[in-house]
């Protein structure tokens, strides 16, 4: 049976670990741009997220506030993924073409 001193040494206690808690919790807006959402994480977590798995895994993650959210997320970052794979074929075009104009050989000897 719990007497009111240990009651009172429990609360404190609890108290005292809430507090620590508290102060090592951070927040992270939702990563997608349409969400204003925050995501309560600890400082390790964020790192994690932000510093760690970049250089461990050579990836970068983005949190959200839920699974729509991500696949949200997901659909903007493939767009603009399609978009750069078009821009970068442009490109790519343009070089040859600017080499192929470049090169000697294709060029008219003017008389």
């Amino acid at each position: 049976m719990l007497t009111s001193t240990t009651l009172s040494t429990l609360k404190r206690s609890y108290w005292v670990v809430e507090i620590e808690l508290e102060e090592r919790i951070t927040e992270i807006t939702c990563f997608n741009p349409e969400c204003s959402n925050r995501i309560k994480t600890t400082i390790e977590q964020k790192r994690d997220f932000l510093i760690s798995f970049a250089l461990k895994y050579d990836a970068t993650v983005l949190p959200t506030c839920s699974k729509e959210c991500a696949q949200k997320l997901l659909n903007i970052l493939g767009d603009y993924k399609e978009i750069a794979r078009k821009a970068e074929e442009a490109r790519q075009k343009m070089r040859k073409k600017k080499a192929s104009s470049d090169d000697p050989r294709n060029q008219h000897r003017q008389t």
